[in-house]
């Protein structure tokens, strides 16, 4: 039987710069609890999957500045840590809860004890703490393709300057290169927030993206202008132009996300030979966002509530009312029947969805189903089992194949162009605007900052010194980190306001501390060597990028 479309995960692997700060509950735990509970999970279904002869394939994107935090030595010590810890913290359970004749939460306390073992031997043994290089030998084996995003997830529309937006896919591109051995074909839009003429950065020749992902929204602010045409060839024989031409039924409709589209260029009359690929909204919202969602399941176990001694999890998602004969207690192998129903019902949906469209418009599509990494195993804890179940009845399909996101623009390229307008900031439809109260001086200060750093880089592009170099690397590093759309995230959703405040407003005052530094030509280079121990990313940062 012919399929008649392909579809593909994509996840999206970010955590905030977070790196030795916090403590048990936020900073550096996040990357902790998201290495226990989604990402050594991910990699024994992947490989698991790989060495049964399973052919799964997924879109991954692992942001620069997570990477970096996993690849540092002394975070992937404290990982170790935490697991050993929160072994003893099940062990000690399991003593309170049999002492307390409480049976069967002693019973899930012993569950947690052999799975953070588990967990514990994949992290040391199997993958010897080095889960970055991990997830690159799944790449060379042909199971995931590994994108990337902006270096520290900035926000971009909201950047004052093309420079910064520029030295943020750069020092992107680099990381990832330097991580994973090979160029990023791809970028996940942070905030799936678009930039009017992000595709002049993205199809510059120093960096070669051939595609954008992002969920629907852009393409609800776009439309379809016309179909290619071609293209020139420029005097060194490498690609020029690319045109456009009107196509009959297509002028002003909006973009499908069942199909990549080439972004427009030149009031529309060329195209930038990067695409734009967008997620699916009912299938992701199949997964989290309805009322009948996956994740809000009665069986599956709860994310909020812990155990006030041990912080370990014991309840499901719904009140014993809400269920009639269900125990308060999660019981983990009712879960696993849960997680086996609905990947089954994710697998029809997918297949029904592809084929409504290919019978609809009569063309092959991509379902593209983006989430956030972390919603699998942490925040929805079987939600790994529920990925490597579906991954394994998708493989199986006659009707669908499962492909990567850069697989499926190979062979399938797009042959329409679509205008895009700016977007917004994870929440709302509107871009986020800097005079919003709280954010309006976090804005003025990274753009003053901005401004700054692009002043420094192309006065001193061809006079620095050893100590210069090492000042302004330093300076470049700050300036990227106080650009991240997470501190305004944690703000605005009060998930952690003090905490990114207060971080925030540590890579300011280093920023500023450097500037006034090299403005009065001040180098204390066991100073500089002390602040690159605190904010230990990018070893090969170029501060040149903002030349």
């Amino acid at each position: 039987m012919a399929k008649f479309g392909a579809f593909t995960f994509v996840l999206h692997c970010h955590l905030p710069y977070c790196r030795l700060s916090g403590d048990r509950s936020l900073g550096e735990a996040w990357v902790h609890k998201a290495v226990a509970e989604t990402y050594v999970p991910l990699l024994n279904s992947l490989f698991d999957l790989y060495h049964s002869g399973i052919p799964a394939r997924l879109t991954l994107d692992l942001t620069p500045i997570l990477c970096e935090q996993l690849a540092d030595k002394e975070v992937k010590e404290h990982i170790l840590a935490y697991l050993i810890d929160t072994q003893a913290r099940a062990e000690a359970d399991v003593s309170r809860f049999l002492a307390a004749g409480e049976l069967q939460r002693a019973r899930l306390a012993e569950w947690y004890l052999d799975w953070y073992a588990t967990i514990t031997e994949s992290f040391v043994h199997r993958y010897r703490g080095d889960v970055v290089g991990a997830f690159r030998r799944l790449q060379d084996l042909g199971v995931i393709e590994i994108v990337t995003s902006t270096a520290t997830h900035a926000y971009l529309p909201s950047l004052a300057s093309d420079e910064n937006v520029s030295a943020q896919l750069h020092v992107a591109a680099r990381t990832h290169t330097r991580h994973f051995r090979r160029m990023p074909r791809g970028v996940w839009l942070p905030e799936s927030a678009y930039r009017p003429g992000l595709e002049a950065h993205l199809s510059r020749e120093t960096l070669g993206f051939r595609f954008i992902l992002t969920d629907a929204r852009p393409l609800m602010h776009g439309r379809v202008v016309g179909c290619t045409a071609g293209y020139s060839l420029s005097e060194s024989g490498s690609l020029g132009q690319h045109y456009t031409v009107a196509c009959d039924g297509t002028a002003l409709c909006p973009g499908s996300t069942f199909q990549p589209y080439y972004i427009g260029t030149d009031g529309n009359s060329a195209h930038s030979g990067v695409a734009i690929i967008a997620g699916n909204e009912r299938a992701v919202a199949q997964v989290s966002r309805l009322e009948e969602s996956y994740i809000r399941d009665p069986v599956y176990r709860d994310f909020h509530r812990h155990d006030a001694e041990s912080g370990l999890q014991y309840w499901r998602n719904a009140d014993p009312a809400d269920c009639l004969g269900c125990l308060d207690e999660w019981e983990p192998k009712q879960a696993q029947q849960r997680t086996s129903e609905h990947a089954r019902h994710f697998t029809r949906l997918v297949t029904d969805l592809l084929e409504d469209y290919a019978n609809r418009d009569g063309r092959y599509g991509l379902l593209c189903a983006g989430f956030s990494a972390e919603l699998f195993g942490h925040r929805w804890f079987e939600g790994v089992d529920w990925l490597r179940e579906t991954l394994q009845l998708l493989s199986e399909s006659e009707k669908v194949e499962l492909a990567t996101a850069g697989d499926f623009l190979e062979r399938h390229p797009p042959d329409r162009v679509l205008a895009l307008s700016a977007t917004s900031l994870g929440q709302g439809d509107a871009p986020t605007s800097k005079e919003d109260g709280p954010l309006q001086a976090l804005w003025q200060a990274v753009n003053q900052a901005e401004q700054r750093m692009t002043a420094f880089a192309r006065r001193f592009r061809d006079q620095a010194s050893v100590e210069r170099e090492l000042l302004l690397a330093q300076l470049a590093r700050e300036n990227l980190l106080m650009q991240s759309s997470d501190w305004e995230q944690l703000i605005t959703t009060r998930r952690a306001t003090e905490y990114a405040l207060q971080r925030f407003n540590t890579h300011l005052q280093r920023f500023n501390q450097l500037a006034d530094a090299l403005e009065h030509n001040r180098y204390d280079v066991h100073w500089l060597s002390d602040l690159y121990q605190d904010d230990k990313v990018f070893p090969d940062l170029d501060w040149r990028f903002w030349a």
